[in-house]
């Protein structure tokens, strides 16, 4: 017998938007901001990969709590140029 499913978990960022693959989200880490995607979720911490630059497999293993989704121009034009401004 095969063992029951396991509801799909929802997370939520600190200002209580759902999160989901593939979002663009800002989190602190090493006293600076970074922009990221959303690139996997576990039961309790969502998996958070680097928009401009890292290596693959590199990312960071975050509380949803931690993170604010971001959307809009101002995020594609920083995914873009790398930079702000």
């Amino acid at each position: 017998m095969a063992p029951p499913k396991k509801a799909p978990v929802e997370h939520k960022d600190r200002f209580g938007q759902v999160i989901s693959v593939g979002n663009k989200v800002v989190l602190a880490k090493s006293n600076s901001l970074r922009v990221c995607s959303i690139d996997r979720i576990t039961t309790k911490m969502v998996h958070a990969v680097p928009v401009n630059g890292g290596y693959p497999g590199s990312g960071f293993l975050v509380y949803p709590n931690d993170v604010v989704l971001v959307e809009g121009p101002d995020v594609l034009h920083y995914m873009l140029l790398g930079k702000k401004g």
